[in-house]
């Protein structure tokens, strides 16, 4: 099952779980107003709270298994971002040691790379301070805060002798 899936489950659930709460609550507070409520009624509504407690903390335990597997995709992406950069750096670094000028699409690449690293690290800080990562992902994204690409410098070229 794939991670949209697991959270459409979950969002789901979290919205169907208090509207057919809701909805059982107030049958049961309209027979009690009336005066018409049986002990076999009672025993149900006692089996019911108790089902619906053990549903909700199933939910909750589900909600944090999908949290964590989407913050940990996220991790990944942006991990894969960063060698994808490295390596486009490396590229253009070679092009200009060869007396080529990179093109302007390879350094909108490198541009639009550093924008998307950016973004997934923002939205990896808003979710570690919504539900506390684990703490192995935070110490993988720790790790390596900086981008690793640095500025290209322009080189001279070399006057031949």
């Amino acid at each position: 099952m794939d991670i949209l899936t697991m959270i459409v489950i979950v969002a789901a659930a979290s919205l169907l779980a208090p509207a057919s709460l809701a909805a059982f609550m107030h049958t049961v507070a309209r027979k009690r107003w009336r005066g018409t409520i049986t002990r076999q009624e009672l025993v149900a509504e006692r089996r019911a709270d108790a089902a619906i407690a053990a549903i909700s903390g199933k939910l909750e335990a589900i909600h944090a298994l999908v949290d964590s597997n989407v913050t940990a995709a996220i991790q990944d992406g942006l991990d894969a971002r960063r060698v994808q950069l490295v390596t486009m750096a490396e590229i253009l670094d070679l092009k200009r040691a060869d007396g080529r000028t990179p093109t302007p699409e390879a350094l909108q690449a490198v541009q639009s790379t550093q924008a998307k690293i950016i973004e997934l690290e923002r939205l990896l800080g808003e979710r570690r301070g919504q539900s506390g990562a684990p703490a192995a992902i935070e110490s993988r994204a720790s790790s390596n805060h900086a981008l690793p690409y640095r500025a290209p410098v322009k080189s001279v070229p070399e006057a031949s002798a």
